[in-house]
């Protein structure tokens, strides 16, 4: 709802929070993985049904996160043509804190295959996982952060590792190539600035 009405989710939960003492409103992200969430909802659906009870909220939200990484790739191919398009993403592991080199049902992993379908060039990094790991994906691994950035056109956050979200709006659009298209899975950067600058900002629960 947030991106289609031009709104900042973010912006929203933090002001709901401010001085307002509340359980911790949980933020948007380009889906979720690892071995414990996934199926563990699918764990108590079967339960409920085996009882006789349906339990639409759990399959509900399990929809939404699944779709998560179609949706980005939806808004990229609505957005510029993703044939041999070279394409940077950096965060394989299901997440980024605490930090882990754990792939499982990570939503990178649905995300390059759509990707792929779509024809891009794909590039990769994450600082947690190693790069005969990446490249067993069928993706070309790059040694660091600022060459992924510097080499693609378009570069997608997957993950709020540690060594992303300390990099500043400012380092990432003075490496980033002017008119690349930045997507945010994570609200790390700043969206005006980004625009101000040239980039084509894309973020998840972010309009713009």
């Amino acid at each position: 709802m947030s991106e289609r009405a031009g709104l900042n989710s973010w912006e929203l939960i933090r002001a709901a929070n401010l001085d307002y003492p509340r359980n911790s409103i949980p933020v948007p992200s380009p889906g979720v993985g690892g071995s414990c969430i996934p199926k563990d909802s699918l764990f108590l659906e079967h339960a409920a049904r085996t009882a006789g009870i349906s339990l639409p909220l759990i399959s509900a939200a399990r929809a939404v996160n699944e779709e998560g990484p179609t949706r980005i790739a939806r808004r990229l191919s609505g957005l510029l043509s993703l044939r041999a398009a070279n394409v940077f993403i950096a965060g394989f592991a299901f997440k980024g804190v605490p930090e882990t080199g754990d792939m499982r049902d990570s939503p990178t992993l649905a995300l390059l295959e759509e990707l792929k379908r779509h024809g891009a060039h794909i590039t990769g990094y994450d600082p947690a996982v190693p790069s005969d790991r990446i490249a067993a994906l069928g993706i070309t691994p790059v040694k660091t952060l600022e060459v992924g950035l510097r080499t693609s056109r378009v570069s997608i956050f997957m993950t709020n590792h540690q060594a992303f979200a300390t990099m500043s709006t400012r380092q990432l659009i003075q490496i980033l190539p002017r008119g690349g298209v930045v997507v945010d899975g994570w609200g790390l950067f700043d969206p005006d600035e980004c625009q101000r600058s040239g980039l084509t900002y894309i973020g998840v629960g972010i309009g713009t």
